[in-house]
């Protein structure tokens, strides 16, 4: 039995709210994603659900629907996309948005099959972005205005390792790489921070993008995310 979705998309500093039409549904894995065209200045989003793990194998996207903020507008369905796994770190930069996701691969437990899917917010187009083989990252964010998809770990008491891969050529599949030492400390006034497994917070100039994630764990639902890059045009909301 299909059951129905109700999505709010909330302004904190306007204080004004969006309900979103109605999805039906027998998925319990749906995502959303924010994104933002700047040449005609529209706001989408784009909804997907994803299927069910069979054995050691993903589930996978499926009912892909996107939709036009404003003026009354209705899920439009999207059939061409690759195959891939959703996942919920996502980031939106000049008209493009990525998503964090998974090759259709086999078996699902492995980590190396991970990658970026794009998708080009006005012509609604998507395109699978292959990561290096030895890139196990954790958070994507925005680098002197590219795409960087970045993990960390501890390299002592009081030090991080942080490694950084920046997009370079999406077609070609091209990152260059960087890598960043730095103290951890425990502060609020980071720039950027993410909280490490030991605890640890750490700071790097230039990183200006954060998401927040909150999930139903009765459900296995997202029910809040944070997304402070969407910055380009409050009038909407």
């Amino acid at each position: 039995m299909d059951l129905p979705w109700t999505s709010l998309i909330i302004n904190s500093s306007t204080r004004r709210s969006i309900t979103l039409p109605k999805i039906y549904s027998q998925r319990r894995d749906m995502y959303h994603y924010l994104d933002y065209d700047p040449i005609h200045g529209d706001y989408k989003v784009l909804c997907m659900t994803k299927g069910m793990n069979i054995g050691w194998r993903r589930g996978l996207a499926e009912d892909l629907r996107v939709l036009t903020l404003g003026n009354g507008s209705s899920w439009r369905m999207i059939e061409d996309f690759p195959p891939h796994a959703p996942e919920s770190l996502d980031l939106c930069i000049d008209g493009v948005l990525y998503y964090e996701a998974y090759l259709d691969t086999y078996p699902a437990f492995l980590d190396e099959d991970k990658a970026v899917m794009s998708f080009d917010v006005r012509s609604e187009k998507f395109h699978l972005i292959k990561t290096p083989e030895t890139a196990l990252f954790t958070k994507l964010t925005r680098y002197e205005g590219k795409l960087a998809i970045m993990g960390s770990e501890s390299t002592g008491l009081s030090t991080c390792r942080i490694d950084m891969w920046v997009l370079v050529d999406a077609a070609k599949h091209e990152w260059s790489n960087k890598v960043f030492v730095v103290p951890c400390w425990n502060t609020e006034s980071c720039i950027f921070s993410s909280l490490l497994s030991h605890g640890c917070r750490f700071f790097i100039e230039g990183i200006t993008e954060l998401k927040l994630l909150r999930w139903d764990s009765h459900l296995n639902r997202r029910v809040i995310s944070i997304f402070p890059g969407q910055v380009e045009n409050l009038m909407f909301l």
